[in-house]
């Protein structure tokens, strides 16, 4: 397989996995504004500490994304 294929591949597997957490990102925040009444304390403080570290993953996936299509233009 050549070097642009394999890029490209990465590329395409990590926007699928950002696609995952995007979801479960709007999944958690809906679930959250429809059962607010009705949620605890430490469940809030859990679901505040899945955003976080969601959103850091997010973040990582995407600045990989970036470095992949960087590679890209050097090929």
């Amino acid at each position: 397989m050549a070097k642009i294929d394999e890029i490209k591949e990465k590329i395409s597997l990590y926007k699928f996995f950002l696609g995952i957490i995007t979801g479960v990102i709007l999944s958690i925040i809906g679930y959250t504004f429809s059962n607010y009444q009705n949620l605890k304390t430490s469940l809030i403080i859990l679901i505040i500490i899945a955003l976080i570290i969601l959103l850091y993953l997010f973040g990582l996936l995407t600045s990989i994304i970036i470095k992949n299509i960087e590679k890209l233009k050097d090929l």
